[in-house]
């Protein structure tokens, strides 16, 4: 299962968060083809990593998943990158994928223009 939320960005560079939530937590790390679909899942992002598609990857303390921020040209590069996750392939998360704004800058003087039209 893939959730990707909607927006609208141009033609800007893109920035997703891929959240990869762990179908069976319990056999993550207790398990051997869990074990090895996640190391070849961080293989796979430290690849990605490499050619400056992956920004940050990490798993969560409580080993329930993990967290991607992929920077990527296009939703459907977005789409490519999760498609051929090793995780996603071996069915072992459901993944959620969500555009990442970090330019707090602009970001806040949009919202400053848009508060300033409500009244």
């Amino acid at each position: 299962k893939r959730k990707l939320s909607s927006f609208s960005m141009g033609n800007a560079a893109m920035q997703f968060v891929v959240i990869n939530r762990a179908i069976r937590p319990d056999l993550t790390m207790n398990s051997k083809p869990h074990l090895q679909a996640l190391a070849d899942h961080v293989a796979y992002m430290k690849g990605l990593q490499e050619a400056g598609k992956v920004v940050i990857a990490g798993g969560f303390a409580d080993g329930s998943g993990g967290m991607d921020l992929i920077d990527v040209e296009t939703v459907e590069e977005a789409l490519e990158i999760c498609h051929n996750d090793p995780l996603h392939k071996a069915v072992h998360v459901t993944q959620e994928i969500h555009p990442y704004f970090s330019d707090l800058g602009p970001r806040l003087e949009g919202m400053k223009k848009k508060l300033a039209t409500m009244g």
